[in-house]
């Protein structure tokens, strides 16, 4: 949970410097940025997952193991399944949070691999404030929709299930 106590621009100076002083060439790709956002967003992962995996019960991989399942079938059949609405939620909420994330990809974006928060500070701190509005608009709208999207497809899938 240290992660959260820290900020994105703490977080991306740290990576920055880190990856900067050591000689394995990966600032500036594409990989600091993933690996910045999986530190600074994996402990809100846990959280998700941590409740929702202590509400299933042993007895159940026990019986599975006892059946003759291996443990990844166990893992996969039972453990995976009654995971995935904790697993979905855990992964749009994480996918949300992410777009308003800018102090550790303000550090290390480079030309080529900009996420959206970083464009959209550039466009406004060079002056284009239409500009800006209307892509947070149009962010704003496709972030919206897809939750939409998701929420009624979680719907129909649980009126089925039940009736």
């Amino acid at each position: 949970m240290l992660p959260i106590a820290f900020p994105g621009l703490v977080l991306g100076v740290g990576l920055l410097w880190a990856f900067i002083s050591l000689p394995i060439g990966i600032y500036g790709t594409l990989w600091v940025i993933i690996l910045a956002y999986i530190i600074k967003y994996i402990p809100h992962g846990i959280r998700f997952e941590s409740e929702p995996l202590l509400q299933i019960h042993p007895e159940l991989e026990d019986a599975s193991r006892i059946s003759g399942a291996s443990l990844l079938h166990t893992i996969r059949k039972i453990t995976l399944v009654l995971l995935k609405p904790a697993i979905i939620g855990g992964w749009v909420y994480i996918a949300l949070i992410t777009f308003r994330e800018l102090g550790a990809a303000i550090l290390l974006v480079s030309p080529g691999n900009e996420v959206i928060s970083a464009v959209l500070y550039t466009m406004w701190a060079g002056g284009h404030i239409e500009h800006t509005i209307a892509a947070i608009m149009i962010l704003a709208a496709i972030i919206w929709s897809t939750i939409f999207v998701v929420a009624i497809i979680s719907w129909k899938r649980s009126k089925n299930k039940k009736g």
